[in-house]
């Protein structure tokens, strides 16, 4: 089985120049703990809640004043639609991602997150 057969294609993304209050109150919106920061369509970074509440809000930092690229995990490890479920399983258990950007050509295309594996684990125990 390949990544591109279970990933998900709809991913929320959101531009480093946002706000970090445009980035958290997307992420309540959209219903998700992290966003894919993008410029185009081009991954440069992940924000997640956990960020924003570590190294922004325990750190006093105004939400309203800081940018997303600030805070951003920076460079992210991605994987490729055609790499097998075995090569992302063992690059999330190696680098301890739950979420591996999926990019094609250098495009994001979708995410593969560990409930994306919890999913697939599932119907084959079933």
């Amino acid at each position: 089985m390949k990544v591109k057969d279970i990933m998900t294609k709809q991913v929320v993304t959101i531009d480093p120049l946002a706000r970090i209050c445009d980035a958290a109150r997307l992420m309540k919106s959209s219903g998700v703990r992290f966003l894919l920061v993008t410029q185009g369509d081009r991954p440069v970074g992940v924000i997640t809640d956990r960020d924003i509440l570590m190294k922004v809000v325990a750190n006093g930092f105004s939400a309203r004043r800081k940018q997303v690229w600030e805070f951003m995990t920076s460079k992210p490890v991605c994987v490729a639609p055609e790499a097998t479920m075995g090569e992302a399983t063992k690059l999330m258990r190696d680098l301890q991602l739950r979420r591996l950007p999926v990019v094609e050509n250098e495009r994001l295309v979708g995410v593969l997150s560990v409930a994306d594996l919890a999913s697939i684990l599932c119907k084959n125990l079933s």
